[in-house]
C-alpha cells in the first residue's frame, strides 16, 4: 500500500465483540458507509501497524 504524496488515507475497521460491534475509522467525527455508521478514533484508540506485547514476570 502506497500513501505517499498528498493522497489522504483513510481506513474503515469493523470489530465485533460478543457485547456488539464497535466501528471506526482514521478521522474525526463520524462516517457512514453502506449503512454502517463509523466513529472517528482520529489516531487515538486506532493506531495502525502498532502491536502491543506483554511479557510474563
Amino acid at each position: 500500500m502506497d500513501a505517499s504524496g498528498d493522497r489522504i488515507l483513510g481506513l474503515l475497521v469493523q470489530c465485533r465483540f460478543d457485547s456488539g460491534e464497535l466501528n471506526m475509522f482514521t478521522g474525526h467525527g463520524s462516517v457512514a458507509w453502506e449503512g454502517v455508521t463509523y466513529l472517528g478514533a482520529a489516531g487515538q484508540m486506532l493506531r495502525i501497524g502498532e502491536a502491543v506485547t506483554r511479557r510474563r514476570a
